[in-house]
């Protein structure tokens, strides 16, 4: 998954050469991962931490050790490596390329597993939503068949970024639902899917 940079550069990442608890978690370097087609390099400002990477850590992790964890971001596009996504040098962005990875400087995430971060969202908050908001889309177009056009109630919402007053929005359906303390989205989210 890493390859040094063209330049020799390197970044810094958190690595598991062990398995075990939160202590095995360790500082090293690894070179600057290089976008391949359809994919763009991003500088991670958050990485989510989930219940997965807790489990991988303890011994989930089937591949060689050792790994960076780390299954979702967000961050800031590099350069022009969004350019073939409409994504600017900068923009703000928050995605899932996998499960792992994402304890790093930089990585890479193919552009159908990226999107911009909403407006109003923190972008350290945006770090926690991708995996909960594409689980959450999932259910609602898998499992419920929730299509455009097709009208939703939400009567519940779970805490789980800040306090503040949020509205729901689905790209699948038109929701109808407040939130005063907890952001949902769907993933990715459509160019517009913001509710004033």
């Amino acid at each position: 998954m890493w390859c040094a940079g063209r330049d020799g550069t390197a970044m810094q990442v958190i690595t598991v050469s062990a398995f075990g608890g939160p202590e095995v978690l360790e500082l090293g370097e690894a070179g600057l991962p290089q976008p391949r087609p359809g994919e763009v390099l991003i500088r991670v400002i958050a990485a989510g931490v989930g219940p997965w990477d807790a489990s991988l850590r303890r011994g989930g992790w089937a591949g060689s050790l050792p790994y960076v964890p780390g299954g979702e971001f967000s961050g800031v596009v590099v350069g022009d490596t969004g350019a073939d996504a409409a994504l600017d040098d900068g923009a703000p962005v928050y995605g899932y390329p996998g499960l792992t990875g994402c304890y790093a400087q930089y990585v890479t995430c193919p552009v159908e597993q990226l999107a911009p971060i909403p407006s109003g969202l923190p972008i350290v908050d945006a770090a926690a939503m991708p995996v909960d908001a594409l689980t959450a889309e999932q259910g609602l177009t898998d499992e419920l068949a929730v299509r455009a056009g097709d009208h939703l109630l939400i009567t519940a919402a779970i805490p789980g970024t800040t306090p503040r007053k949020r509205t729901a929005r689905s790209s699948a359906g038109t929701p109808r639902a407040r939130s005063f303390s907890s952001w949902m989205t769907t993933w990715p989210p459509r160019s517009g899917s913001d509710v004033p």
